[in-house]
């Protein structure tokens, strides 16, 4: 019974002894996590800031002509003014015969967080692609709701009247749900 005692108390003081070199090893695996961490978001946070400070949009006129440009191959964003960053409206138009389209899109949308305006139809129940409309000073904003619904070639263009009126004064943002959004099996 000895021999278990004695066998018992030279594992607790080998262990104690090794006790410091382990809190010193797991102490450094933390800290350079940690490291990684911080790394990881002051690398993001540059990204960030770089994008909104960089943009290539600085010559564009507010009224131009509608642009396509493919999501994925899109590495700047426009240049951002003070307007473009206050809290904006998104109003959401279905263009299509789909029955509540526009609010599954709406629906997406206010789960990022978005403020949702007016869902309604247009009068034109044809459209293919999905389109996002900004008012003027918004295409940044624009640009950020079509990234949010995934579009893999986003238009964007100045709102027209007739939208405007569909889509309510206070909308900054109109997005026109095209048939490209329906993801449902044809029956």
């Amino acid at each position: 019974m000895t021999d278990f005692f004695d066998d018992l108390e030279r594992q607790l003081v080998t262990a104690t002894q090794h006790r410091p070199q382990r809190l010193r090893r797991a102490r450094a695996r933390h800290a350079a996590a940690l490291a990684t961490v911080l790394v990881a978001l002051l690398a993001g946070g540059a990204g960030l800031a770089t994008a909104l400070s960089n943009g290539g949009d600085a010559g564009r006129s507010v009224g131009a002509p509608a642009t396509t440009t493919p999501a994925a191959r899109t590495t700047t964003a426009p240049r951002t003014t003070p307007s473009q960053l206050r809290p904006f409206t998104v109003a959401i138009l279905n263009g299509t015969t789909v029955p509540g389209l526009a609010r599954g899109v709406a629906t997406q949308l206010q789960d990022s967080h978005f403020k949702i305006g007016n869902i309604t139809n247009t009068s034109r129940q044809d459209q293919a692609a999905t389109m996002v409309h900004y008012a003027p000073g918004r295409q940044l904003a624009a640009t950020l709701v079509a990234s949010r619904i995934k579009l893999k070639d986003v238009v964007l263009r100045p709102i027209t009247r007739d939208e405007q009126v569909l889509a309510g004064e206070q909308a900054a943002v109109v997005v026109v749900v095209g048939s490209d959004q329906n993801t449902s099996p044809a029956p």
